[in-house]
């Protein structure tokens, strides 16, 4: 996780934030669990998509702050397994003896510890498209999140028991037919910071509030 400036015109800066080299930047016309349900699992690169094929298997990430503020960090679609915490690089030959494996806490947000590393495990036991993301908006907003496409082949019957597909095809027709219109936001951060006002962008927190919820993800 690192952090840098970007330019813009004007010569103003602006900053994005960056998980494994990739800051996040979602399509509003091309959800993920969109595309997956129709067998479409070929995402661009900054739609930060991290895919987990095994079924209930344990998945385990080591995450690294490399920056020097802590971050409150969430999933979506699972409670992990909060399996250690430290200061500094993780060190796999003397920090794997610090992991609790026994009796992890679980939490849905963990709080990484600045300039440090958090350990968290979850069993892929949900099949569906689940952000992990920083739960400071303007943080969210300079792209620091990511989804887990867990376990693929399994979202589209997981997704149509579970959801309304003719107000999800009603939703995404409302949508495309609001981004032909005359008034339409141009997204200028990476889409997931909700957003409001009178100039039409509360139609798009309406089209994403519908999108986003149990088993659906940008």
């Amino acid at each position: 996780m690192s952090l840098s400036r970007v330019a813009l015109n004007g010569n103003d800066t602006v900053f994005q934030w960056y998980l494994n080299g990739i800051t996040q930047s979602i399509d509003w016309a091309n959800p993920t669990i969109s595309q997956a349900v129709t067998g479409n699992f070929s995402y661009d690169e900054a739609c930060h998509v991290m895919t987990l094929d095994k079924p209930d298997a344990w998945a385990f990430f080591i995450i690294q702050n490399q920056f020097f503020v802590p971050h409150p960090m969430h999933l979506h679609g699972h409670d992990f397994s909060l399996l250690g915490q430290g200061n500094g690089t993780f060190n796999p030959a003397t920090d794997m003896g610090l992991l609790n494996f026994k009796n992890p806490t679980r939490r849905d947000v963990a709080m990484l510890i600045q300039s440090g590393w958090t350990v968290i495990a979850f069993k892929t036991d949900n099949p569906g498209a689940w952000l992990m993301h920083c739960h400071i908006a303007w943080h969210v907003g300079e792209g620091l999140s990511l989804q887990f496409l867990e376990r693929p082949g399994d979202i589209k019957p997981t997704y149509t028991a579970a959801v309304d597909e003719d107000r999800f095809q009603d939703t995404c027709a409302a949508w495309k037919d609001y981004a032909s219109g005359p008034v339409y936001y141009n997204k200028t951060d990476s889409g997931l910071r909700r957003r409001g006002g009178m100039d039409g962008r509360m139609d798009v927190i309406r089209h994403r509030a519908q999108h986003v919820r149990k088993g659906s993800f940008y």
